[in-house]
């Protein structure tokens, strides 16, 4: 009798099939607007023309982030091979899946990527996995900030002796000093019983370990700061439509 596949195995076909199911009736909406946008213009129609193209807007905008969605839910092999990632360009597709929840709990997120860091080496999908687990953590300890207090994650890198360390700053209070040399650890965790499992950080070491990098954390004066280092790559991708 075979084994049933593991839940995150299930996860991902179920997301790339839900994907799939997605992106055909959204295809039938852009064809569909494109046909009537076409008749709107040829009688000079300029108000339903502008709105149709509106709705054109979003439908690639959700295209884009189903697309992203797939990648994101069908991983990489175990044994691929560390290739050049745009810094940039992983966290704008972070930003496309979740950048909404960010927004609708008020936080800003700033961005600041120096030049000399931009690329790195690494697993994409890999990275975009730990990038959005960190800000999903930063988001939940932000919750329990006062209102008039600053809700912002600061993003940035700093290249040298050949690393780039990407670090992601919140300003939510900090984690407690007993749990930072062990938040790595399974099943340790900041979160209420109900709210996480403590594997994810966990996972996140694994990710960034098998990439030849390390990801380490510590407090600053407004909150944690998580540091993920890995290596600059000399040589940009090879593949200039992979967007990481």
């Amino acid at each position: 009798m075979r084994a049933p596949p593991p839940p995150a195995a299930s996860l991902g076909e179920m997301a790339t099939g839900l994907a799939h199911e997605l992106m055909q009736p959204l295809q039938a909406i852009m064809t569909g607007t494109e046909l009537a946008q076409a008749g709107a213009r040829r009688i000079e129609a300029n108000d339903i023309d502008a709105r149709l193209e509106t709705v054109l807007e979003q439908v690639v905008r959700a295209r884009g982030i189903i697309r992203n969605l797939r990648r994101f839910a069908g991983g990489e092999p175990e044994t691929a091979p560390v290739r050049p990632i745009r810094l940039a360009a992983t966290i704008g597709n972070v930003m496309v899946l979740i950048g909404g929840l960010l927004r609708e709990a008020g936080i800003e997120v700033v961005t600041k990527l120096e030049p000399d860091g931009e690329v790195v080496l690494g697993h994409p999908v890999a990275l975009e996995q730990v990038l959005t687990n960190l800000l999903i953590n930063a988001r939940d300890a932000l919750a329990g900030r006062p209102p008039g207090a600053p809700h912002r994650i600061d993003l940035s890198t700093r290249a040298e002796d050949g690393l780039v360390r990407l670090r992601v700053a919140d300003t939510g209070g900090g984690i407690r000093p007993d749990l930072t040399a062990r938040l790595f650890e399974p099943f340790v965790t900041t979160k209420g019983p109900d709210k996480g499992t403590g594997l994810g950080l966990s996972i996140s070491h694994g990710l960034i370990t098998a990439m030849g990098g390390s990801i380490e954390v510590n407090n600053g004066p407004e909150g944690a700061i998580f540091t993920i280092t890995l290596p600059v790559a000399t040589a940009p991708p090879a593949d200039a439509a992979w967007v990481a």
